[in-house]
């Protein structure tokens, strides 16, 4: 990939948006229908559940971190949801997963930081697997893939000859941005739930941060002072 050439380092371990077809579209597969626009706008409801959860004490605290304290927790929480994550663990995998893309000025590559906040992501993802595959009931239809007895029957025996309808491993799909309807509805929930909860905001650009890194970019930080709404108001609508 490009970043590999540009930071001189090896392209081990990739995940699906980094690989090119045939794989990329055989990976895309397992995801690609919880995220189209039709899901998405299913997931509507959850996300702004989410998001006035954690937005309402932020809005009566009066000053908060618009990105660390409100848009970053959403988008965490929310991804939990998705991914069949325990939602008392998505902040702490949150943070790990922000200290493994964080990059210093000058930095170049991935550091022993990064790496080893990474390690601590996948770690604690195989261990959700694991526990998973022991416990089926509590299990999520991505851990079982093409041993989903849902799909296919006899789905744990090794058989030469099977022929289902779909794999739940492989796919197709191309390098857009699987979660591209999701992320849309998120930011419009994100703006329209703040908008509808307080009258004006200020910005302290003196604590504004934007990101350094090859992979994420924008702001980081983006301390803000609101007020609340006093007046009776409607809520976002939902588009």
């Amino acid at each position: 990939m490009p970043l590999q050439i540009l930071l001189r380092e090896p392209a081990t371990n990739l995940t699906f948006p980094e690989l090119d077809p045939p794989e990329h579209r055989m990976r895309r597969r397992v995801l690609a229908p919880a995220y189209t626009r039709e899901a998405a706008r299913h997931d509507d409801a959850t996300i702004r559940a989410i998001t006035r959860q954690v937005l309402g004490p932020l809005v009566e605290r009066g000053t908060f971190d618009a990105f660390g304290d409100y848009a970053h927790v959403v988008a965490g929480r929310f991804a939990a949801t998705k991914a069949g994550v325990p939602l008392a663990d998505a902040d702490a995998l949150r943070t790990d997963i922000s200290r493994a893309f964080r990059r210093e000025p000058g930095q170049r590559g991935t550091s022993p930081a990064n790496q080893e906040a990474m390690l601590a992501v996948f770690t604690y993802l195989h261990q959700l697997v694991a526990d998973g595959r022991r416990r089926p009931d509590h299990a999520t239809g991505w851990g079982s893939a093409n041993r989903d007895e849902a799909e296919f029957p006899a789905a744990d025996r090794f058989d030469l000859h099977r022929r289902p309808k779909r794999s739940l491993v492989f796919g197709h799909g191309q390098h857009q941005c699987i979660g591209e309807h999701v992320g849309m509805r998120m930011g419009t929930a994100i703006l329209e739930e703040l908008v509808a909860a307080i009258d004006d905001y200020e910005v302290d650009a003196d604590g504004v941060h934007r990101r350094y890194g090859e992979f994420l970019k924008g702001y980081d930080r983006l301390p803000i002072s609101v007020t609340p709404r006093t007046r009776t108001g409607t809520r976002g609508r939902n588009p």
